[in-house]
């Protein structure tokens, strides 16, 4: 399994667009075999998230491979807690 950094871009659209959180990204990393799957994991992970959240609308994401072990780590299946993404 390989570690990487997942960035996810939200739109909250009850901030004015003039607002800082307007936009807002949060970041955590996916464990996986791959880019492709991590990438996919966290964007299933973001959704499921948006649409229990429907104010903050998914805009994009990234993925890079990492070392950093400080932010929340999430397996590949694995269904996270909001709480424990922080978001």
């Amino acid at each position: 399994m390989n570690l990487y950094e997942y960035s996810v871009w939200f739109r909250d659209h009850d901030s004015l667009p003039s607002d800082q959180d307007y936009e807002w990204v949060a970041c955590f990393n996916v464990e996986a075999l791959s880019s492709q799957e991590a990438r996919s994991w966290g964007d299933e992970i973001s959704k499921s998230y948006s649409m229990r959240n429907p104010k903050n609308e998914f805009l994009k994401s990234i993925i890079v491979p990492t070392g950093d072990f400080q932010l929340p780590k999430v397996k590949r299946g694995f269904m996270p807690s909001d709480r424990y993404i922080g978001w």
